[in-house]
């Protein structure tokens, strides 16, 4: 059984009961794990690595979504040749740093990031 990404606020130290939004894509059951990044507290995006394929050996898709509404699917990655990510291996969680994106995969991972000029 699967479900959306979703997006719920806080208050009060309380966690609403109805989602802000949620994302387009279902994921399966441990699908994987968010990471958010931002530009201090603007530019906010919420990174998943859909890892579903793992059973077939497919590859791990990277998706991006806007923090402060996850409809707005931002970038996903091919699930195959130039561009994609990695054969999916469970719990692939993604890793921001210095404006790229890493995602590890069985024997491999894939950095994600603008092209120089």
């Amino acid at each position: 059984m699967g479900d959306a990404l979703r997006q719920f606020s806080i208050s009060n130290a309380t966690i609403s009961q109805t989602s802000l939004s949620q994302s387009p894509n279902i994921y399966p059951f441990r699908a994987g794990t968010p990471t958010l990044s931002a530009n201090g507290t603007t530019n906010g995006i919420v990174w998943m690595v859909d890892v579903g394929a793992y059973n077939s050996d497919g590859a791990a898709i990277l998706y991006a979504y806007d923090a402060t509404n996850l409809a707005n699917l931002l970038f996903s990655s091919p699930s195959n040749g130039a561009g994609a990510a990695p054969l999916t291996a469970k719990f692939t969680v993604p890793t921001v740093a210095n404006g790229k994106v890493y995602v590890g995969g069985r024997n491999a991972f894939t950095v994600f990031g603008l092209l120089p000029n």
